[in-house]
């Protein structure tokens, strides 16, 4: 016996509902656990009353059970089974109200019809709430079978099932021949409160008219019957598409606003600034949280976003970080994306327009299943409606609606819930068809609105042309164009898995036309079939007729025509014949495309009639223009492209002539009358032809085709070549004689095209191209059209997250960007080819750009590229050293080769020692090592005597603008050294002498003229590049482009066959051991391997709650400048969020308070931690010293940060290694060796990054020995880890906001170090107490601070020094006894404390010092 509901009885009676017995009362119950049961109380009150047993029967077992109430009064109890665990599926509980009209299921054991033994069900419908009888049951029902019983013992405690199967009562008395219950929905407080689970959300099982239940049934049967145009296997996600559909229903905007609101509360949280969290929560409370999202609201957020410091000078200086402002700018984005869709609540039809086949129906079935378990939403198809029904009245039938006034009822529903019915209408260019809802559409919408709360969606082939008069059918609609699969790649492997195509995804993702589902469809289809198994892949041509054959089975069954005929595909030939001979591939008149369908199907009635019935299998489609004119033209466009394709392919004209034809249709679209659309037929058809096409090949090389009517086409063509077989009987010489003739088409902008149309052999001739030029033939036409690409950031980052475009291409595009002589396009794109290389993370793609620009004849190509493979390898700590192999082989094989570009030499050494440093395998490291042979070229070789002339270069701006700069302006004086020199710094040649700037510039002049190939173009383009005065520039000429490499290949020169001193200043001539390009003045300070993200504040936010704060306020001001105990606090251990110690080994604690009283004043309180390490032998008479030392002035050892190596070069690479000075700064104050404990890194190069102001500039890592012993290695910027696991063991706490800033380091791994090496460690304390008059920040009264303290390993630490007041320096009173030149000591000695100072120097300050001795006496006979 069949239950009205999901479940079965013969699944669940007797073993989930099961009858209960207690003294003489018996009853039903239930499991709602595996060991728990509701049922009736009173079937079980002489338990309570006399202790009666409970007895269940399970499946024929009897089991004992103890109960408890469930609430007291309440008719329903608990049942805990003492000994049986049931291990069957329980039932679940749902708290519904009443929904009056309901059908449910009661399940129970009457004892009149079985004993009590047998269960039987009953179907009843919910009457309405009982509310006056306190405790007892609050839902009435009736009976609506036909079953007959004259007393209901035994059922009490059955369960109340709706059509899902869940429980939504507990019957508990018998009311006037009928039955009443408790419902869920009226102990769900005691339930929970007992720890029983219930759904609360009832409405997705409301099975009455209106309810959500009834919605989910409704659109299940919809995509039942949607058919093959749906199948959840193959779903892929449109989330814009679904977004705004949401949105039109009113879904989903609560989600927004908390979205905003949850960013804005990170925002919040995240600063630690006391102005930045004030702005903050004024902005929270006049916008937030009033959860109204409106324009001002955005307003508000740019001016936020905008605010300024007003603690700095510099009116430019942002009040919040950039990172903070993309965090602003994101809340900006969504809110304005949230203002969007509120347009689309307030509209009332929504019109989805689309192609054939690009998934309307598709994305309407799976957005209306999300929306039907939210709100009403019910999915109809345009093949529901007739001409001989009404649309309302349609719906009403398909709805099984009896009341006539049903749509008054929904929208009172809706009114009450405050919510939306939608009714979409999927197709509605099929069934009833154009005419009919030309004349309906307009009367159903102005029916509807009457109802305010009901909407209505259609979808809709897009139209064939601008007057096909459905535009104006749907005009007072709102338009959302679906496009198709936006990821093609997804796309592409949802299908091929689900029809069993065992390709490569990526060898097809790029297929263009692969973003059409409808397309994919009949692609996968036609490949499963067993034809095509061993072959490539299927013709496209062959995969259109397969469809079309699979269609002829339907079509002919409509038409009682012979299948075999195959009329089908005979009438679409004939129509593609007529339209592409008769009327230049225009679409063709009905009456025509009607005559044809009688002559092959005649004496038909409309209803089986050839042309209707192709028109309803969606192969054709018709459309009315204005005029009154009648139309047919292919549904799927690109079906009608090729077939006409095929067409004139089967012709019996010969190659040559058909040519001729194709360039006779591209004159035809110049005819006055000619529209866009038909154009647009001609082209589509054209490159449909091209890319089936095999002639003679030299035909290919016909001039129409290399460089005329027909080229762009023929182009474009070559993408489609994908689908089919590559059967086209040419060579490669076919895009390099087009690009030969039109090297315009070398422009970043075309480049991109083919990215995105996937044209990967036009790409590949593109780049052979490029690799073939003159780098200033390239530069003329590449490098200054990509100098243009604005945006560059956002374009790239755009072009990567697109799944369809091959990747590797997409590297060859972006290595050919660092041609671009613009700063702000060269480096952006190095960036980026880092961040990929990093995502894919596959060194085969690192050797295929190696080997793919190994013939570039262009230096900046190549130091840019071997700059980001550095920059990547950094990142990930590749070790493979398959790519050390590769530069040795290809840059510095045999041995004695090197580049002939010191940059390159430069990012190619760093990553063949950083190779050999990760994998302990110096073999490519050494085989690369200098000195190298000497170059046969000598760039010194014929520079004349005589200056260079002016007019060297040429006599536009741009060749005067580069002559300046090498020999007059900022290159001579800044880059090469003019201002201070007329030598290069640090080359000494073979003759001991230094290398001249000015030869060194004329070199360069020549190499520019006559190696690189500076010309009038390049002359011309520069002097319209505008002058920037700033360090780093954002645009360079490509004369100053030619000046580096210019500079770079001298420099090679130089450092093959000069030696290169340590410190050009110095009078001991000290050479460097090994030339290495990172040794010279003009070194690299570059570092590739920066992220854009590279800040430590989630890091640091993620590890410590926020730095504690303190307050004088308690004192008054003059008491608090003067009081020597009310010092700064030093606390050097800091914990973690989980407890974890940190010890501070340098860092800086700035504390401010405006004064309560003093408005205008503020308080300072500085420290700055300095700590050194100290053997242990030698603790005593540190610690001794250092408790009377003076240490303001910050005269102890300290680092403030390098240029001369990268964070990541740290402690191991030669760049650092090199930097350190063999004789280190010694106090002699100081009465034992001490060695710092830390080193700082400077990096001021963020080329290339867009929020450089997120990056720490400075940052610190422990020493060399503390590194070395520990194990440990520079990560993440300002991020120090353990090399075994990653483990953080020391990191820079740098938050804006907080008083301390300064490194830290675990405090285990520090003690470990002190026991292991057997030193201690000492702070240095400096500071200062300070009343600053706030406006313009002058010292009112300033105490210097000093002290010192002893690390201990088991505690904080010991103050030897507490933090006091500089002791002042008493007067001197007799100067004559400090010496005789008044220095404090005898001018020897003073003299002696240099030890670099020449005899004549020395002479010269003893002049300098009796002059000043002279002039003291003079001043003093005065006094």
């Amino acid at each position: 016996m069949k239950m009205n509901t999901h479940l079965n009885i013969e699944d669940i009676a007797g073993s989930i509902i099961v009858p209960v017995g207690c003294g003489s009362e018996r009853g039903t119950a239930f499991f709602i656990t595996r060991t728990k049961l509701l049922t009736a109380f009173h079937v079980i009150a002489e338990y309570v009353a006399d202790g009666s047993n409970i007895y269940i029967n399970v499946n024929g077992i009897t089991t004992e059970c103890t109960c408890e109430e469930l609430v007291k009064g309440k008719d329903i109890a608990i049942l805990n089974c003492v000994d049986f665990m049931n291990e069957c599926t329980p039932l679940q509980l749902l708290a519904s109200d009443c929904r009056k009209g309901q059908v449910l299921s009661i399940v129970g054991f009457p004892e009149e019809l079985g004993n009590g033994i047998d269960a039987f069900t009953f179907s009843v419908m919910n009457v309405r709430t009982v509310l006056s009888i306190q405790n007892q049951f609050d839902i009435v029902v009736r009976r609506i079978d036909s079953l007959a019983l004259s007393t209901y013992m035994g059922m009490s405690g059955s369960p109340v099932i709706n059509d899902f199967g869940s429980v939504v009562g507990v019957v508990t008395d018998e009311l006037y021949n009928s039955l009443g219950y408790t419902s869920i929905h009226s102990v769900m407080d005691s339930l929970t409160e007992k720890g029983i689970k219930f759904e609360a959300n009832a409405d997705l099982e409301d099975t009455s008219d209106f309810g959500l239940g009834t919605c989910v049934k409704y659109i299940l049967e919809a995509q039942e019957q949607a058919g093959s145009r749906y199948s959840r296997d193959l779903q892929v996600d449109d989330k814009d598409t679904e977004r705004i559909i949401s949105r039109f229903a009113g879904i989903g905007f609560d989600d927004d606003l908390e979205i905003i609101a949850n960013d804005y509360k990170k925002l919040s949280e995240s600063t630690r600034e006391v102005k930045k969290k004030a702005e903050i929560e004024k902005f929270k409370k006049q916008y937030v949280d009033i959860q109204i999202i409106t324009n001002e609201f955005v307003e508000g957020l740019y001016q936020l976003k905008n605010l300024r410091d007003k603690s700095y000078s510099d009116s430019s200086v942002h009040l919040f970080t950039a990172k903070e402002r993309e965090q602003i700018s994101d809340m900006i984005s969504k809110a304005k994306q949230y203002l969007r869709m509120q347009k689309y609540l307030g509209k009332k039809g929504l019109a989805i327009v689309g192609d054939a086949g690009c998934g309307k129906t598709f994305t309407l079935c799976k957005i209306s299943e999300k929306l039907c378990k939210k709100e009403n939403v019910y999915l109809l198809f345009g093949t529901d409606f007739s001409g001989c029904e009404m649309p309302l009245n349609t719906i009403l039938r398909k709805l099984k609606w009896k009341q006539p006034n049903s749509f008054d009822l929904l929208n009172d529903k809706m009114q009450k819930e405050r919510k939306f019915a939608i009714f979409i209408i999927d197709a509605i260019n099929e069934g009833a068809g154009m005419y009919f809802w030309q004349e309906k559409l307009p009367t159903l919408v102005n029916q509807i609105r009457k109802w305010s709360r009901i909407k209505i969606i259609v979808s809709i082939r897009k139209q064939a042309v601008q007057t096909d008069v459905l535009n104006e059918t749907i005009e007072g609609f709102t338009r959302l164009s679906i496009p198709g699969f936006r990821d093609v790649r997804e796309a592409v492997k949802k299908f091929f898995e689900h029809y069993n195509v065992d390709k490569e995804i990526d060898d097809f993702n790029q297929i263009q036309s692969f973003s059409n589902p409808l397309f994919l469809k009949i692609f996968c289809e036609a490949y499963s079939e067993a034809y095509y198994r061993d072959s490539e892949s299927p013709n496209i041509i062959e995969i259109y007729k397969s469809y079309i054959y699979k269609r002829n089975h339907v079509v002919s069954v409509g038409t009682d025509a012979d299948p075999r005929m195959n009329y089908t595909k005979c009438l679409l030939e004939k129509i593609a014949y007529y339209s592409l001979w008769n009327l230049q591939c225009a679409d063709i008149p009905r009456e025509k495309a009607k005559s044809y369908s009688y002559r092959m199907c005649p004496y038909r009635r409309w209803s089986n009639d050839l042309l209707n019935n192709i028109l309803r299998a969606n192969l054709l489609m018709e459309y009315k223009t204005y005029d009154g004119m009648e139309w047919i033209t292919f549904e799927y466009d690109s079906m009608g492209d090729y077939l006409k394709a095929d067409v004139l392919l089967r012709h019996k004209d010969d190659d040559y002539s058909k040519l001729k034809f194709l360039c006779r249709l591209v004159d035809f679209t110049t005819a006055e009358y000619q529209t866009s659309t038909d154009n647009t037929k001609i082209f589509n058809f054209i490159k449909a032809f091209l890319s089936i096409w095999n002639p003679p090949v030299g035909l290919w090389h016909h001039k129409e085709i290399i460089n005329g009517k027909l080229t762009d086409l023929f182009i474009e063509s070559l993408a489609l070549r994908n689908v089919a077989n590559d059967l086209m009987q040419t060579d490669g010489t076919i895009m390099e004689e087009i690009l030969d003739a039109n090297p315009n088409y070398l422009q970043p902008d075309v480049f991109i095209n083919l990215l995105e149309s996937h044209n990967e052999s036009v790409i590949s001739e593109f780049h052979q191209k490029l690799l073939s030029m003159r780098m200033s033939e390239r530069d003329t036409i590449w490098s200054a059209s990509a100098n243009s690409l604005y945006y560059i950031d956002d374009k790239l980052k755009r072009l990567w997250n697109n799944n369809g475009i091959n990747k590797k291409s997409l590297l060859v595009f972006e290595v050919w960007l660092l041609s671009a002589s613009y700063p702000s396009v060269r480096f952006p794109a190095l960036r980026h080819i880092v961040n990929q290389l990093e995502e894919i993370d596959s060194v085969d793609s690192v050797l295929y750009l190696i080997d793919a620009f190994k013939e570039v004849n262009d230096p900046y190509v190549l130091q840019g590229l071997y700059a980001a493979i550095y920059g990547y390898i950094v990142r990930i700590r590749n070790s493979n050293l398959t790519i050390s192999k590769k530069i040795v082989e290809l840059l510095y094989s045999p041995h004695g080769l090197a580049p002939n570009d010191f940059v390159i030499r430069h990012w190619t050494l760093k990553i063949l020692e950083w190779q050999w440093h990760l994998s302990s395998d110096n073999t490519y490291w050494t085989a690369a090592q200098p000195p190298y042979n000497v170059p046969n070229s000598n760039p010194y070789e014929n520079i004349p005597n005589e200056n260079i002339p002016e007019n060297f270069f040429g006599t536009n701006h741009g060749a005067n603008s580069l002559h300046r700069s090498l020999f007059v302006w900022d290159f001579y004086r800044y880059i090469m050294g003019g201002n201070t020199s007329d030598d290069l710094d640090k080359f000494i040649g073979k003759d001991e002498k230094h290398i001249s700037i000015k030869d060194t510039a004329k070199a360069i002049a020549l190499l520019i003229k006559n190696k690189y190939g500076w010309n009038e173009a390049l002359d011309e383009y520069d002097s319209n590049v505008p002058y920037e005065s700033s360090h780093f520039h954002r645009t360079e000429r490509i004369g100053k482009k030619y000046q580096w490499i210019g500079l770079s290949e001298v420099y090679a020169y130089l450092l093959d066959t000069c030696k290169l001193c340590r410190d050009r200043w110095s009078q001991k001539k000290d050479f460097r051991a090994v030339n290495y390009p990172w040794l010279v003045s003009n070194r690299i300070y570059l570092d590739p391997s920066l992220r854009e993200n590279d800040t430590l504040d989630d890091v640091v936010k993620g590890l410590f709650d926020e730095y504690p704060k303190d307050s004088t306020m308690e004192q008054s001001m003059k008491s608090w400048i003067d009081d020597e105990k009310c010092m700064p606090p030093f606390n050097p251990i800091q914990l973690d969020r989980d407890g974890g110690e940190w010890v501070v080994l340098q860092g800086y604690d700035t504390r401010k308070e405006k004064d309560d009283v003093e408005k205008e004043q503020t308080r300072e309180r500085f420290l700055y931690y300095n700590t050194c390490l100290v053997d242990l032998k030698n603790k005593s008479i540190f610690a001794e010293w250092a408790k009377t030392a003076n240490f303001y002035g910050r005269w102890m050892p300290e680092s403030t940060g390098s240029i001369d190596f990268l964070w990541n070069d740290y402690p191991w690479a030669n760049t650092y290694t090199s930097s350190i000075y063999e004789d280190g700064y010694v106090d002699e104050k100081i009465p034992c060796d001490v060695e710092l404990t830390y080193e700082a890194e400077l990096q001021e190069d963020f080329r290339g990054i867009q929020s450089e102001e997120n990056i720490a500039s400075t940052v610190y890592a422990p020493c060399r020995d503390i590194m070395d012993s520990l194990g440990l290695y520079t990560a993440e910027r300002g991020i120090v880890r353990k090399s075994d696991n990653g483990e953080i063991v020391v990191i820079n706490r740098l938050i804006l906001g907080e008083s301390f800033h300064g490194l830290l380091i675990k405090r285990t791994f520090l003690n470990e170090y002190l026991k292991k090496q057997r030193k201690c460690l000492f702070y240095s304390l400096l500071g200062e107490k300070n009343l600053i008059s706030s406006p313009h920040y002058q010292i009112l009264v300033r105490n210097d601070l000093t002290g010192a303290a002893l690390y201990k390993d088991n505690d904080v630490a010991e103050m030897i020094q507490p933090l006091r007041f500089e002791p002042k320096e008493e007067p001197r009173e007799n100067i004559e006894e400090e010496g005789e030149y008044g220095l404090g000591m005898s001018i020897e000695k003073w003299v002696s404390m240099s030890q670099k100072t020449s005899p004549e120097d020395f002479n010269e300050l003893k002049k300098l010092a009796e002059l000043a001795k002279q002039e003291k006496k003079k001043k003093n006979g005065a006094k």
